[in-house]
């Protein structure tokens, strides 16, 4: 916490797996008259960074995830490098948390909650599909219940020439009723149905 990565100074420490850390991040310093970004930066571990197949796989992560454009599904602002050379994804940071978390709390969820996150899960995996991306990790813990308030608002853009481009995506019309929306996290594993020469050694 205190560290500035790609111009976004790091607040507290989201999650860990083998590969990386996910830190959740502000804008150091917004420019006068804009809002403050708040945002989630992937930092592939230096162990990782290590491995040339790791390595390939953090970068086609980006490609798939800038690929996907579905308001179910995380966005990925921008590519970006460390000082120190570490590899990072800029996404978009949620608020709420995720399926795992809520049925460790709640145990038992009623249909009525069931059901609009099955729905939304099912979009965020059509748009995947629709761009030749296979999951493959799909869990409680890679689906986040992203809560807002009842007022509609935007998502915003990411930043002009960077990954992700061609604007936001906007929230759902059905949403400004609801509070809550699925969203598929981590396509760290996933898989590209049409062939590509590298995709055996990635994952395998």
């Amino acid at each position: 916490p205190g560290d500035i990565l790609a111009g976004y100074r790091v607040t507290r420490l989201l999650g860990r797996g083998g590969m990386g850390e996910v830190w959740a991040a502000t804008s150091d310093a917004a420019a006068e008259g804009s809002l403050r970004r708040e945002v989630a930066v992937k930092v592939l571990l230096a162990r990782a960074a290590m491995k040339p197949d790791l390595v390939r796989r953090f970068e086609r992560e980006a490609r798939i995830a800038s690929a996907i454009k579905s308001p179910y599904v995380c966005q990925l602002l921008e590519v970006a490098e460390a000082d120190d050379g570490s590899h990072l994804l800029i996404f978009e940071q949620l608020t709420g948390e995720s399926l795992a978390d809520r049925l460790k709390r709640e145990q038992y969820l009623p249909f009525s909650e069931v059901g609009p996150i099955i729905d939304d899960v099912l979009q965020g995996l059509a748009a995947a599909h629709a761009a030749s991306v296979i999951h493959r990790d799909l869990k409680p813990g890679n689906i986040f219940l992203e809560q807002f308030s009842a007022a509609p608002s935007s998502r915003y853009a990411p930043p002009s020439g960077g990954f992700g481009t061609g604007g936001f995506v906007p929230r759902p019309d059905d949403l400004d009723e609801r509070l809550e929306r699925a969203m598929i996290l981590d396509f760290g594993i996933s898989k590209l149905t049409h062939r590509v020469k590298e995709e055996p050694t990635l994952t395998a």
